[in-house]
């Protein structure tokens, strides 16, 4: 019974080691039919390395495509500057024709006042019938401002107000009360509210 039980045994252990060569063998040939595999869809390295070389290779791709969009967008960015500054040439040639386009109008509009200073001027008589002639042109003048905008600043009489008079000095007056405006040296004007010159003014101590 040893011996039937050592040989049982002992054949046991040949079964064993039979069994872990052929895993081993089976192994190995596991191991060259992917290796072989490999090759032929042109693997020159184990599976392993060349998932890294895709990982490279899609990475090369992805930085190609984010250069080609950095390209098209300096591209959308030149042709935008590009658009602006056509634009802002544009834009300053009209305002530099409404610019003259309104100086015309101005000057035209001065047209019949020249008429009338030149007929003036050419008439022989120089005595009361010229100084009216003069001051009916002078009127005619004014208005032809004020339809464009000019406004004479009204001073004598007025409270001084130092944004729209300039007080050039003081003086005694028992006709005005204290900080008003006596006399009007030189008249101001406003145009379209906007301040052109103060009237230079004496006021009221």
């Amino acid at each position: 019974e040893k011996e039937l039980h050592g040989e049982k045994i002992l054949g046991t252990e040949e079964d064993n080691m039979n069994k872990d060569n052929v895993e081993e063998a089976l192994e190995e040939n596991i191991k060259k039919i992917r290796q072989n595999d490999l090759e032929k869809r042109g693997f020159s390295e184990p599976f392993e390395e060349n998932i890294t070389i895709e990982g490279d290779a899609a990475a090369a791709g992805e930085f190609e495509n984010l250069k080609r969009e950095k390209e098209e967008l300096f591209s959308r960015l030149q042709r935008l500057r590009a658009d602006f500054d056509n634009y802002r040439k544009r834009v300053q040639s009209e305002q530099a024709q409404m610019a003259v386009f309104i100086s015309a109008e101005i000057i035209k509009n001065f047209l019949p006042v020249i008429d009338n200073l030149e007929r003036a001027l050419s008439s022989p008589d120089k005595g009361e019938g010229f100084v009216s002639g003069v001051e009916m042109i002078f009127k005619q003048f004014l208005n032809t401002l004020e339809k464009e905008g000019l406004e004479p600043i009204d001073a004598e009489g007025k409270p001084f107000d130092p944004y729209i008079h300039e007080a050039v000095m003081q003086v005694e007056s028992p006709d005005y009360h204290e900080n008003t405006v006596v006399e009007e040296l030189q008249k101001g004007y406003k145009f379209k509210d906007r301040l052109l010159r103060p009237s230079m003014v004496k006021v009221a101590k």
